[in-house]
């Protein structure tokens, strides 16, 4: 991983040593054959898709079931809510660098 992967100077009249930074985070060294990359792509897009709906469901029935509404229970639903935005943020950008790469 190179989190300073690349700097383009761009010089200006009031400050002539100013830097912008092109690619903040990105994945190096991770390379995938073409043949593979739609079939992985579509196998993380299942993936993605099962644990939304798993998560979900998980949700909906802690708040549909009046049973669970106990302390134990809306501390539990704090793990779909996690796994979801933490899914939510990473396989996509997977599946992004995997069927755009060059």
């Amino acid at each position: 991983m190179n989190l300073c992967s690349s700097f383009r100077t761009a010089p200006n009249d009031m400050n002539p040593n100013t830097s912008i930074l092109d690619d903040f985070l990105e994945i190096q060294g991770f390379h995938i054959a073409p043949a593979y990359r739609y079939p992985l792509f579509f196998c993380l897009l299942l993936v993605y898709s099962s644990l939304l709906l798993s998560n979900l469901g998980v949700l909906s029935l802690i708040f549909s079931d009046r049973s669970l509404h106990q302390p134990m229970f809306l501390l539990f639903c704090n793990l779909p809510i996690n796994d979801l935005i933490g899914n939510t943020v990473l396989l996509p950008r997977l599946m992004m660098h995997i069927v755009f790469s060059p």
